[in-house]
């Protein structure tokens, strides 16, 4: 998502906090109290209350945002931010863009966005026999470099290389007595 569909998708804090709340019910609300399914929504407190016992549960709660007072908005730009750059984005810069007086809960959002995209990664490790490969993918020419001649072979332009990794696992044969073919 490029910097116009961001904000076209998330223009204010309601934007984003709607987004939140669909996300959240998407993925089940559920009482940390007595486990009941069935909530109210209370917009102005911005929490669900849980219709069986009565207690109340923060959107934020049991999510990176625990803890904060920052607008949901400053965390969608963190995030698109952190994932739209190459390289890395740094906190004293996000603090720039978002006009935010104080380094501290930037600097301390950054780190927390920081830490969960690294758990994140943790949860796709390959295990067991390990196959790696080369592969060439078909890209787009630029349109400033339409005109010139392409290269040849493996540093063509139209071409890009990339590393292919896989976890597989050895499958006895189902029919003994019969090939399997590849």
């Amino acid at each position: 998502m490029n910097i116009f569909d961001f904000t076209k998708n998330f223009p204010d804090e309601e934007s984003c906090i709607l987004h939140f709340k669909t996300q959240s019910e998407q993925k089940g609300v559920v009482c940390l109290k007595c486990g009941g399914t069935h909530h109210y929504w209370l917009k102005n407190k911005l929490s669900y209350q849980c219709a069986h016992c009565g207690s109340r549960r923060s959107l934020r709660s049991g999510t990176v945002m625990e803890h904060t007072k920052l607008p949901f908005l400053y965390w969608y730009i963190a995030m698109h931010f952190l994932t739209i750059t190459k390289k890395s984005f740094s906190a004293s810069e996000l603090q720039r863009q978002l006009g935010h007086k104080r380094y501290q809960p930037i600097w301390e959002l950054v780190n927390k966005l920081r830490d969960v995209m690294g758990k994140r990664d943790e949860t796709y490790s390959l295990s067991g026999q390990i196959e790696l490969d080369n592969a060439f993918i078909t890209t787009l020419i630029p349109d400033g470099q339409k005109n010139e001649p392409l290269k040849r072979g493996a540093g063509s332009q139209k071409q890009s290389k990339v590393v292919v990794m896989t976890a597989s696992e050895f499958i006895e044969n189902p029919c003994p007595g019969k090939k399997l073919s590849a």
